[in-house]
């Protein structure tokens, strides 16, 4: 269950996690070890808001808050926002942008 890793796509992350647990039998701690060990740090973070008794109840929170992020994550990429698009922490380069000028001093006599 280890080598299987989460690639952008939660579904199909706990579907084979879910496949491979058939034979492994994993439960409680470790079974969500395991899988909130390959989640992206976003989904996490809005996992956390509550605690979960029942081990179903829990992975269906997973898959729901996993799934909003993603959306999120494509809504910016859509939007522009993405790797490729310029973000509000990167600084611009205007020296590439606008030719420099020098200005010329006058000597004084």
């Amino acid at each position: 269950m280890g080598s299987v890793k989460y690639h952008g796509d939660v579904a199909k992350f706990l579907m084979e996690m879910e496949n491979l647990n058939i034979h492994a039998r994993v439960t409680g701690i470790a079974r969500r070890k395991m899988i909130e060990d390959e989640l992206p740090i976003e989904g996490l973070r809005r996992l956390s808001h509550r605690e979960y008794v029942d081990d179903g109840e829990w992975l269906e929170v997973v898959r729901t808050v996993t799934r909003a992020e993603e959306d999120f994550k494509e809504r910016k990429d859509l939007r522009g926002g993405g790797p490729s698009g310029t973000t509000r922490g990167e600084k611009r380069k205007f020296e590439d942008s606008k030719p420099t000028v020098a200005a010329k001093r006058v000597k004084k006599q």
